[in-house]
């Protein structure tokens, strides 16, 4: 009688740790869905990935930055000094095929300063100008219109 007595002893506290445990997991499982509505589950410290990724950032915006004034500079003090001239200006601007190879297009400076307001820069073919085949890809798509290039009698003021 002593084991029959022990043993539902046994089973009743085996009863009650089970109904305690499935009550800890209904409580857990409760809170974690709390948690996940909530974002609370979340870390707000930055970890050294994400750090690295706004250092990678900033760092690509700041050369951009520079090459991009570089290269405006390049433009605007080497085309005054270096190249051939095609067009009487008012200045001393200059056609630079090494500048216009690194700007994309912009080293025809003295094709510029004759007529400023054309979209392209080189007037011949074989001036290449990167810049104006994307303006002129942006117009075929409709994003850009109305682009202005330089009238024939303008392109036929050339120096001797």
């Amino acid at each position: 009688m002593i084991t029959k007595r022990t043993t539902f002893r046994n089973e009743r506290i085996s009863m009650k740790s089970l109904t305690v445990d499935l009550a800890k997991q209904v409580a857990q499982s409760t809170s974690e869905l709390q948690r996940q509505r909530t974002g609370a589950h979340r870390k707000v410290v930055n970890t050294s990935d994400d750090l690295a990724e706004t250092s990678l950032r900033m760092k690509g915006i700041f050369v951009s930055s520079v090459l991009s004034h570089h290269a405006t500079f390049l433009v605007n003090s080497a085309c005054h000094l270096w190249g051939r001239r095609r067009f009487a200006t008012g200045d001393a601007s200059r056609n630079n095929w090494f500048v216009a190879l690194v700007t994309l297009g912009e080293g025809w400076h003295n094709n510029h300063h004759h007529y400023q307001s054309s979209a392209n820069q080189g007037f011949r073919w074989w001036e290449i100008d990167m810049s104006y085949c994307l303006i002129c890809l942006l117009a075929f798509v409709g994003l850009v219109w109305d682009v202005r290039t330089p009238p024939p009698e303008k392109l036929s003021n050339v120096i001797p």
